[in-house]
């Protein structure tokens, strides 16, 4: 089970994180800060952060900054049971937890802590060419973009009977992004990445093989255009590249409800709640 799973429960009075990194830190002192930042006021702060390596003497034009957006996104339901990690299709915000690794809340705050844990490993491992913005949505501290039953997504094993896995990949991130841009409360065009976190572990970390329909970690890169459910009854299409707005349809259908794109990705049809319509795309 994963770190969202609650498999792993330490005794009141047991060893807890805070001992067990002082410990592994005594004698090897880390090269940057894998915490970085202010504490998070829900979890205690149990130990000083080292240093961060400082990067190398650059120009500020030799210096790359990547602006990325991390997505959390749970699910209304989970019916695999015990086929996954997550109980309920939800992040655990536990407070009373003594995990040894990740230990809950696992709200925006503690994945905060990793964006800025990932920008301290790019800038030391880029020697301070890479610069990593990271912000992680919704902005609501508990809070996540709502999809419907993990079992919607996957089963994530290549089979006889299932062997379009990257197509659900790809089901999966753009559900995503539309849930995130549906919100309002992020414009996709500011960023140049995505990480999208869900409930639950991922598939790699099942060392125990007894979760096989937990979602895997695993990377997408767009094509050369983006299709988004636009509000209420429109489609915008933007280029992956540049963020760029490419086009915009209007079509009367009232909110969107899906969109379909051929794979020569020029024809796409456009599900509304009052019809359907068929367009090639333009420009």
């Amino acid at each position: 089970m994963g770190a969202d799973g609650h498999a792993i429960t330490l005794k009141p009075g047991g060893p807890d994180a805070g001992r067990i990194r002082a410990e592994s830190l005594k004698d090897a002192p880390l090269l940057f800060d894998g915490s970085g930042g202010p504490a998070d006021e829900t979890r205690p702060a149990d130990h000083a952060s080292p240093a961060i390596a400082a990067p190398g003497r650059f120009a500020a034009t030799d210096i790359d900054t990547l602006r990325v957006a991390m997505i959390r996104i749970d699910f209304e339901t989970d019916r695999s049971g015990d086929s996954t990690t997550t109980p309920d299709g939800r992040f655990d915000l536990r407070t009373d937890q003594l995990l040894p690794v990740d230990p809950p809340p696992h709200n925006r705050n503690f994945y905060s802590a990793h964006g800025r844990a990932l920008a301290n490993y790019y800038r030391a491992q880029s020697a301070g060419h890479l610069e990593l913005a990271v912000e992680v949505f919704p902005t609501d501290p508990g809070a996540a973009y709502r999809l419907g039953d993990t079992a919607d997504y996957g089963p994530w094993s290549v089979a006889a009977d299932n062997v379009n896995v990257a197509l659900e990949a790809e089901t999966l991130i753009k559900d995503a992004l539309g849930a995130a841009f549906a919100s309002g409360e992020i414009d996709l065009r500011s960023f140049d990445a995505f990480i999208v976190v869900h409930a639950g572990a991922d598939f790699q970390s099942d060392i125990n093989s007894d979760s096989p329909n937990d979602i895997p970690t695993f990377v997408l890169e767009f094509g050369d255009t983006v299709f988004v459910g636009g509000k209420p009854d429109g489609v915008e299409v933007y280029y992956s590249e540049t963020g760029a707005l490419r086009v915009r349809y209007d079509f009367g259908l009232g909110d969107v409800q899906a969109i379909a794109v051929a794979p020569d990705g020029l024809t796409f049809a456009v599900a509304g709640d009052k019809g359907l319509a068929v367009f090639d795309l333009d420009g």
